[in-house]
């Protein structure tokens, strides 16, 4: 099947209970949705831009979670995890792989991770502009070879 941001796919055996949805494989979330149930899967869970989950995240895999995305509960993994920036997480996050995470990132409750830690700090702007001109001023400080 070919994906379709338009479209609904709802897996078979998967089951909505009190608070969770719980499924097999894969999760792909869209840009701007709000779901205010947890998910468990036994796959991976990608969730795009500017999502809002009400509860926890349960996954044997990979989570990827894009930027300024809200989760309301906590974060679990068997795998890899990797926030974008400005993501917010009201729970716990535990996992056993490597944990990648971009600037301003928050936690409510602290973390576990069994892997690496990476901490992706953008270089300010103000920086980048002074290199920028630094590279400007040394191009016109080259004497003309006659």
């Amino acid at each position: 099947m070919v994906f379709d941001r338009k479209t609904l796919v709802v897996p078979n055996n998967t089951k909505f209970e009190e608070k969770t949805i719980v499924t097999n494989g894969d999760v792909v979330i869209g840009d701007r949705c709000l779901i205010q149930f947890g998910i468990k899967t036994d796959g991976r869970i990608f969730i795009g831009e500017h999502v809002i989950i009400d509860g926890n995240l349960d996954a044997t895999e990979d989570i990827r979670v894009d930027i300024f995305s809200n989760i309301g509960g906590s974060v679990k993994s068997g795998g890899n995890v990797y926030f974008g920036e400005k993501v917010k997480v009201k729970g716990k996050l535990s996992l056993n792989g490597d944990l990648d995470v971009g600037d301003s990132v928050e936690i409510d409750h602290g973390f576990e991770a069994k892997g690496w830690i990476n901490i992706r700090s953008p270089i300010p702007v103000i920086i980048y502009v002074f290199i920028y001109l630094m590279q400007l001023l040394k191009m016109g400080d080259r004497k003309s070879v006659v």
